[in-house]
């Protein structure tokens, strides 16, 4: 299989309320092989094993896929290729410090949206051939939309994902990506974070879709975090232009404000995540926004 060299992505899951340099992390899940560099010599690692700061680099091969905890935070590395664990570590602790994974995460999962309804999950019209009038009523036994999102919020992920990919195979024109969209909400809930983030990054959904707010986020939120903000800020643009409710709008102007931090653009960061405050300086995300400008 061709490997990705130095090529690097990362996903980071954010937890923690301060700027903490991460001394050790763990190996909580391994696919593929992971090895590290420690003097002159490669020792494998498993899953358990603890990497501190005497290692150099870290080595993922075989179309690894290896997810690593520590006390300030996750870390997941998603290509083959060497790593400098320096660097991993010093970004881990930096980046723990604003909880914008978790913020993200509980607005997401509230499976509020901008909409008042899913025409898609409650009973309604679904449309047949594009190019007829026909028009099919379905009421919620028959929506596999409203079906997985009964089993998701009470908390039957696997379940729902089984519903919502099983809907696939016969999902309505324009269902298929709202489908794709809770499929990926499933396997992040089951730990299933690379699949996620597959599932993530195969939609490109149109900005009128009542649940676009919170993809982004999502989407954004896993693009930031595998440090591509260019790709995250293309989306959080594409967002501001046809914005929705001002929580989400909030919420999409600090993540824009921590994007440009990442490339350290700090003015237009500055920009961002003081609109943020002037929307609601009391909200979660107003404060969030004011410790990120504090913190620059």
């Amino acid at each position: 299989m061709k490997k990705s060299g130095l090529f690097i992505i990362l996903v980071i899951f954010i937890i923690g309320s301060s700027p903490i340099h991460a001394d050790s992390v763990i190996i909580e899940y391994l696919e593929g092989s992971l090895e590290i560099l420690i003097g002159h010599e490669w020792t494998w690692l498993d899953i358990g094993d603890e990497v501190d700061g005497s290692g150099k680099s870290l080595k993922l091969s075989d179309y690894g896929y290896a997810e690593l905890g520590s006390d300030t935070g996750n870390l997941t590395l998603t290509k083959d290729g060497v790593y400098q664990l320096e660097p991993l570590m010093k970004k881990l602790g930096q980046s723990s410090g604003f909880g914008l994974g978790q913020q993200i995460s509980q607005k997401v999962y509230r499976l509020q949206h901008e909409d008042e309804f899913h025409a898609t999950a409650v009973m309604g019209v679904r449309g047949a051939a594009a190019d007829t009038d026909e028009m099919i009523w379905a009421d919620e036994d028959g929506d596999p939309l409203a079906t997985g999102l009964e089993l998701f919020e009470n908390g039957d992920y696997a379940e729902a994902l089984d519903v919502f990919l099983d809907g696939l195979d016969y999902a309505f024109a324009g269902e298929e990506e709202e489908l794709t969209y809770y499929a990926a909400l499933c396997e992040e809930q089951l730990g299933s974070f690379r699949s996620c983030r597959n599932l993530l990054m195969s939609l490109d959904p149109s900005s009128s879709v009542p649940w676009y707010g919170d993809f982004v986020l999502l989407k954004g939120r896993y693009l930031s975090d595998s440090l591509e903000y260019t790709e995250a800020l293309t989306l959080i643009d594409s967002y501001l232009r046809n914005p929705g409710y001002q929580e989400t709008i909030q919420a999409v102007l600090v993540l824009q404000g921590y994007c440009f931090n990442g490339l350290d653009n700090q003015s237009e960061a500055v920009k961002s995540l003081n609109k943020a405050v002037s929307m609601d300086a009391g909200s979660d995300w107003g404060r969030t926004a004011s410790n990120m400008l504090k913190n620059m």
